[in-house]
């Protein structure tokens, strides 16, 4: 990594590394608000006209609950980086907090995603914090098997899906590929877990409150918004860092600003769409200075517009073309699709 031009970003970007108090408690009052709201409102009509027309406002609710939901991932994300408030022990505790409704352990997730900032575009350290991606002689040299293996781990909606869920539901509860000397992560995950019993408990006593709200009935409400947001996240993970002329190069030749700048995407979106995202998708200015507030990444991309020229943008629709992207290429310099080994 070129430190001189790491730090040059970093002081360049520095006036928006400031966490605003008030503008924080805004954003999140702006969250848990409207998510707590729609909650009681689902119980509610759940309690009094049963599980049909609760169902009903669910699905109805559930594009507004999923958005929500992802934006309160988003805050405990800043907080992870130390960036939604000013004092590190807010960050942690609001982290912490956090993750008990968002299904991640907040210290665990916390450091796997360091390593992600660390590590992506590297292809002599891959796997940490991303999707697995091989190279084009890595397909080739594999058996049948693997290879079969592989194309699954790729399939977009399988990782939405299937793959996103797994994440939240099973890998985050004992996530087995953590290192036993990450205790304070490893306590985080015990009362992590512990909240979420909680929760469940607190769930099924208010089922025995009325006859009509069934302990199924209040996991049939959170499903629908649960499924859409985990496979939201997982559609954004994957445009940011898995495009046709992406960044990636051994550690000899790796630079941080690089795979920030080259192996990064803008993903440009409606501005109500980067409300509920919590501005994301400026993932290069995210990812050239991880402590710019989310509420401050339109300004940082703003002032320093000229210079991102370079960096792959995407909109909704073109995004598309993103799912098709499977191998790095490395004789082309360029992420390819399966069916280009045949051509």
């Amino acid at each position: 990594m070129d430190e001189r031009v790491s730090a040059t970003w970093r002081a360049r970007l520095q006036p928006f590394a400031r966490a605003d108090p008030r503008r924080a408690g805004r954003e999140l009052a702006s969250t848990l608000v409207p998510y707590s709201l729609g909650w009681a409102v689902q119980l509610g009509v759940a309690a009094r006209w049963g599980r049909g027309p609760a169902m009903v406002i669910a699905l109805l609710l559930a594009p507004l609950m999923a958005g929500l939901f992802i934006r309160l991932f988003l805050i405990e994300h800043d907080c992870g980086h130390g960036a939604f408030l000013r004092r590190r022990r807010a960050n942690l505790a609001l982290g912490s907090l956090l993750g008990v409704l968002t299904f991640t352990p907040f210290f665990y997730w916390r450091r796997a995603h360091a390593e992600h900032h660390a590590n992506h575009g590297n292809l002599d350290r891959r796997g940490r914090g991303d999707f697995s991606t091989w190279t084009v002689h890595e397909y080739q040299a594999a058996g049948r098997l693997r290879r079969a293996l592989y194309r699954l781990s790729r399939s977009v909606p399988l990782l939405m899906f299937v793959g996103a869920p797994f994440k939240f539901l099973v890998e985050q509860r004992i996530p087995w590929s953590m290192p036993w000397s990450w205790r304070r992560a490893w306590l985080n995950v015990l009362t992590t877990n512990l909240g979420l019993c909680a929760l469940a408990w607190a769930a099924h006593a208010s089922a025995r409150l009325s006859p009509q709200l069934g302990l199924s009935t209040v996991v049939l409400l959170f499903a629908p918004k649960l499924l859409l947001g985990w496979a939201t996240a997982a559609w954004f993970l994957y445009v940011q860092h898995h495009f046709e002329h992406n960044y990636w190069a051994p550690q000899r030749r790796w630079h941080f600003d690089d795979a920030a700048l080259l192996g990064s995407s803008y993903f440009d979106l409606p501005s109500w769409l980067h409300w509920f995202t919590a501005n994301v998708g400026y993932h290069h200015v995210h990812h050239l200075s991880p402590r710019v507030p989310f509420y401050r990444l339109p300004q940082a991309h703003a002032a320093f517009a000229t210079e991102f020229t370079a960096v792959p943008r995407f909109t909704m629709v073109s995004s598309l073309v993103c799912a098709r992207m499977k191998l790095w290429d490395q004789d082309r310099g360029r992420m390819v699709d399966f069916d280009a080994l045949e051509r």
